[in-house]
């Protein structure tokens, strides 16, 4: 997994005045802090979207979600889907990926090989299942159907700009959330031993 910059807004107790900002990286990954300070938040949204995650684990998977505008994917382990939102403003949950880039756009290539390096996937509060990606390319910025023409053609999007059909790939960003849909998610040890015989988070607990 390449290292990500991640920032998440009006999740749970990051509202968009106070934002969450982390990186991840390959191995293991602690959330380490005081009392009160969101790493359990932090926990439960990489556990919650684990759909979101599995949706954007292959290169197919991004590329219709982006030429769809929008899917309906429920988040896992909530009893409502209205749960995750700031409870301190009514404005969409957002969370972007910033990606380590493994290769530059290449615009002098014909067609201009394009190599996104952010994705952010938000929702609204009317509509909490129905979530929206978009994709942002350094020499292109935004690449979304409702600014480009876009099309899929052999698991590569192809957006128009200035006439010219550019191709757009995914898989270095599917990788990323493929590992993110592994992961093993391990919850805060003091609350394991109160949950008696049973499943808490990846892993079973037993009494």
């Amino acid at each position: 997994m390449k290292k990500a910059k991640i920032t998440i807004k009006n999740y749970r107790c990051f509202d968009d005045s106070n934002p969450a900002r982390i990186e991840i990286d390959n191995g293991i990954i602690s959330f380490i802090g005081p009392n009160n300070s969101g790493k359990s938040s932090l926990l439960k949204m990489f556990r919650e979207f684990r759909n979101i995650w599995q949706e954007l684990s292959t290169p197919f998977g991004i590329n219709n979600f982006v030429v769809a505008k929008q899917k309906s994917l429920n988040i896992e382990y909530v009893n409502d889907q209205l749960e995750i939102f700031s409870d301190t403003n009514n404005r969409p949950i957002s969370i972007e990926f910033e990606i380590e880039a493994e290769t530059a756009d290449c615009l002098t290539e014909q067609p201009p090989r394009l190599f996104p390096n952010k994705l952010k996937i938000s929702a609204d509060r009317n509509q909490p299942s129905y979530w929206k990606i978009e994709l942002f390319s350094e020499s292109r910025g935004v690449l979304t159907p409702e600014l480009n023409r876009m099309q899929i053609s052999n698991e590569i999007i192809q957006v128009v700009f200035g006439d010219i059909w550019n191709h757009v790939f995914t898989e270095h960003l599917s990788r990323h959330f493929a590992s993110l849909h592994k992961s093993l998610y391990i919850g805060p040890f003091r609350n394991a031993i109160n949950v008696g015989a049973t499943n808490y988070y990846d892993t079973r607990v037993q009494i």
